[in-house]
């Protein structure tokens, strides 16, 4: 960084050698007029050093040289910013332009001690103030040898603040205008910088703005996606909600034909009940009927006609030869006997229409 600042400060001596002859020799004659040995013997030393360009050495007698009221000039303060500039040393050049601005406002070195503040206020990064001071020189000085050099630096003070419109504008002018300018080579090479920035401004802007539609496509469709599976989520949830539906009617149903099957069944178990009692009572009956036959005469049973005749004869009044107390029982023997066998015919009529009601096995499963 300091060869590079260097090389730049020794362009500048490249073009303005007049100047620093006439400075090298009024500094020279400044230390002839000093009498004071110690004064005299600091300007001497620093004044080698700064033509070897040892400007370590330079700016430690220089400033001593400064120091003493009878070595403090124009010349070298001017010397010393100088030194500084080309050691790097901008702070220090900023404070000490300003004392010389103050204490020589007329000196025949103010327009060049404008321009190295200006230049020091720009390495240090304060580019607002160095494009207040590169603008007060154009103005002042509008026909110096350092016009052309000052506008380059205006140039530069926009150029590193991005503002790049008139920094364009300036480094045109140089180009067009001061095309013999050693400032016209640079200027021209920052037109090229921009003019490729302004392509990667360009190319980012495209992109950026590509990108955005990218993501708005995106975005558009994550929306849409979500929408879509939003409408399919509650389909899926009306055909649930119908399927659990007709799924709660199917129990129902179900239930119902349980209930059916369970009564059926009960009605079932009832009527096998049911026919089981009436076969024990039917049974029970029919025994007692065949028993009854057992014990009955069995001359009414031999008797012609069987009794529904011996019945119909006892009726008419029977046979004229029996006794009328014989007649008497042997009618009411008949009778019970006949009412025994109609008691038989009813049982087995009852005991066919038990069997045609059975229930078949298996029926009831």
């Amino acid at each position: 960084m300091k060869k590079k600042l260097l090389a730049a400060a020794m362009g500048i001596w490249a073009v303005y050698t007049g100047v620093l002859c006439a400075a090298e020799a009024v500094s020279d004659g400044a230390a002839a007029e000093i009498t004071d040995s110690s004064a005299s013997g600091a300007l001497v030393q620093g004044v080698t050093a700064y033509q070897q360009e040892d400007w370590a050495t330079a700016l430690f007698f220089l400033r001593k040289a400064v120091s003493l009221p009878e070595g403090r000039t124009g010349d070298t303060v001017y010397l010393l910013i100088m030194s500084e500039m080309f050691s790097g040393d901008y702070v220090s050049a900023v404070d000490d332009c300003a004392v010389f601005l103050q204490e020589y406002p007329d000196h025949l070195y103010t327009p060049y001690v404008l321009y190295q503040q200006g230049r020091a206020l720009h390495f240090i990064g304060k580019n607002q103030d160095a494009a207040d001071v590169f603008t007060a020189l154009c103005a002042a000085y509008p026909e110096h040898d350092l016009y052309s050099s000052a506008l380059f630096w205006l140039a530069e003070s926009f150029y590193s603040e991005y503002n790049y419109e008139p920094a364009k504008a300036l480094y045109e002018r140089i180009v067009s205008e001061f095309y013999d300018s050693p400032k016209a080579l640079d200027a021209q090479y920052r037109l090229d910088s921009i003019d490729q920035r302004e392509r990667e401004y360009k190319l980012l802007y495209l992109l950026k703005v590509t990108s955005e539609e990218y993501l708005a496509a995106k975005e558009d469709y994550a929306r849409q996606l979500r929408l879509y599976q939003s409408e399919e989520l509650l389909s899926l949830r009306r055909q649930l909600n119908e399927t659990e539906a007709q799924l709660a009617a199917t129990e129902r149903e179900l239930e119902s034909v349980r209930a059916e099957y369970s009564q059926s069944e009960i009605k079932i178990q009832t009527l096998e009940q049911r026919n089981s009692e009436l076969q024990q009572a039917a049974q029970f009956a029919l025994s007692a009927a065949d028993t009854a036959l057992e014990d009955a005469p069995a001359s009414l049973e031999d008797s012609s006609g069987g009794p529904e005749e011996s019945v119909a004869a006892a009726e008419q009044g029977g046979a004229a030869d029996a006794p009328p107390a014989a007649t008497a029982d042997s009618l009411q023997e008949r009778t019970e006997v006949s009412a025994l066998y109609e008691l038989r015919a009813r049982i087995a009529e009852l005991r066919r229409l038990l069997d045609e009601q059975d229930v078949p096995e298996g029926e009831n499963k």
